[in-house]
């Protein structure tokens, strides 16, 4: 129960997430927001090898989610380094939050279009108050 009760602690609650997302808008004063996508959370499992209390194995079913990953797309458009500065405030606001993937085009270079997909990590699979 301790171990349980450290680990959601490091989490961040769909509900706290939702304030999140305003922070994480809020920052972007340089950037012209275009889209932003809730993503449908994906469940994350233990490694094959790692025993899962509660888990045996037998019914053949698929085991019980460790966690949830809660990820946001969003879409920007401005330059490269108003989008390199955007990425260092997210880093900065909560270390519990990551990006995990960018991408940006410069065809209509000097205000370019960038894809930024940010994720954390919650033990709820709804994201509850979104």
């Amino acid at each position: 129960d301790q171990q349980v009760a450290e680990t959601a602690s490091q989490l961040i609650a769909p509900r706290a997430m939702v304030a999140l997302l305003r922070e994480m808008l809020a920052a972007q004063d340089s950037l012209t927001l275009l889209a932003l996508e809730l993503k449908t959370p994906e469940p994350v499992y233990a490694d094959a090898g790692t025993p899962v209390s509660g888990n045996d194995g037998a019914s053949g079913g698929q085991p019980e989610p460790l966690l949830f990953a809660h990820s946001v797309e969003l879409r920007v458009q401005g330059g490269y380094l108003d989008v390199l500065a955007y990425l260092e405030r997210l880093e900065a606001m909560d270390d519990r939050l990551g990006w995990v993937r960018l991408s940006y085009d410069a065809t209509s270079w000097p205000a370019g279009e960038a894809v930024i997909e940010v994720r954390t990590l919650s033990l709820d699979k709804a994201w509850l108050g979104v």
